[in-house]
């Protein structure tokens, strides 16, 4: 389990504490039942997504055979939420898509919709980006692409300390949003 301080990169203080884990096999009904969740699908994928699919994306992640970190965001303990990162170079459609040189893209969601609006949202992505610069310390920028209409989220990364890149970026095949995206980043301070 990866433990967060919620002072992170952003000077912002929160109630909210923190930590993740790394995401399991065990999880992966959760994880489909929070992928089938109407806040979630709004933004998240195009179709409900069944258990095996479940298995298909996200075993070789928790199997570590492809470059994608995915982890679950939990408070008190308790999942709230996942999280995940992976390196934009490489990956032709982020680096095309993203621009950004040396980048780190990062997705995230809460899973249950009542749980949203609280704050914890911000909480994960000052912690998960503290996290994100110790796992790779060459990287200078993380990047976030919301759909362009999902007003929650870029309030999130806002108040995380995230700044806007890019206000006009095609859905990109790195972020699963059904429409046109923007491009949120956070460079590192040395």
């Amino acid at each position: 389990m990866h433990d967060a301080s919620p002072t992170g990169p952003s000077p912002r203080q929160t109630a909210h504490r923190i930590t993740f884990r790394p995401l399991a096999r065990q999880d992966f009904p959760l994880l489909h039942r929070w992928l089938a969740a109407p806040h979630v699908r709004a933004w998240w994928d195009d179709a409900p997504p069944t258990l095996p699919d479940i298995e298909q994306k996200y075993g070789p992640r928790v199997d570590t055979q492809v470059p994608v970190r995915v982890f679950l965001i939990l408070t008190g303990g308790t999942p709230v939420g996942m999280i995940q990162c992976c390196r934009l170079a490489g990956d032709p459609d982020g680096e095309r898509v993203i621009a950004i040189p040396n980048a780190i893209g990062i997705d995230y969601f809460i899973g249950d919709g009542d749980l949203c609006g609280q704050g914890l949202g911000t909480a994960a992505i000052v912690a998960f980006t503290a996290l994100v610069f110790d796992f790779y310390p060459d990287i200078t920028t993380i990047t976030a692409d919301p759909a362009r209409d999902n007003h929650a989220s870029r309030r999130a990364l806002e108040k995380a300390g995230y700044r806007l890149h890019d206000s006009h970026v095609p859905g990109s095949a790195a972020s699963f949003a059904p429409s046109t995206s923007v491009i949120y980043m956070f460079e590192r301070t040395r």
